[in-house]
């Protein structure tokens, strides 16, 4: 029976404040394109609702993709690039400048969380396509996100993907219904 779905946005917190899941995450997402929301998707879903079907994916990294390029890229791009300009402003202004960046990544976050609950709506939605949950079920659904974006999980993708899931298997076990 599969566990007692807990909230994305909570489930993702406590996942990616594990050891080494941030700079994994960071990584696969500068790296290769990942979509750092639905990599933890994988892990959330495999956990809650087993694995899930081919049309689900498709649907959901149709949403993210423009949700993406839309709000989440150009925020961060706007808060990276900010980083190291501090020479832009006199003495005085930085502070002004580092609380503006400091609102945009603010903002970057609150976009990241409306892309998460918008994937769980969707996500709730559909019927589940299997009630088997955990490794097995992360594992399936990390292997079909994998060919949406065109990789193997060899070399680095796999090292990164183990961090998360060694991560994973020191969360607490949800309560069962």
């Amino acid at each position: 029976m599969p566990n007692r779905p807990q909230k994305f946005w909570d489930f993702s917190i406590e996942l990616y404040g594990r050891p080494g899941v941030a700079d994994a995450c960071l990584d696969l997402q500068d790296s290769h394109g990942f979509d750092v929301n639905l990599l933890l998707y994988c892990f959330w879903y495999g956990d809650c609702l087993g694995s899930f079907d081919k049309l689900l994916l498709e649907e959901l990294v149709k949403f993210s993709l423009t949700w993406n390029q839309g709000i989440v890229r150009p925020l961060r791009e706007v808060r990276r690039w900010m980083k190291n300009q501090t020479q832009l402003v006199s003495e005085n202004q930085a502070p002004q400048f580092q609380s503006l960046r400091e609102r945009i990544k603010s903002e970057e976050l609150s976009a990241e969380k409306i892309q998460q609950e918008m994937l769980e709506v969707i996500t709730l939605q559909a019927i589940p396509a299997s009630s088997d949950t955990g490794s097995t079920a992360i594992q399936a659904n990390l292997v079909q996100l994998l060919k949406i974006y065109e990789l193997t999980a060899e070399d680095d993708v796999q090292v990164k993907l183990n961090e998360i899931s060694l991560a994973y298997s020191l969360l607490p076990v949800s309560p069962s219904d």
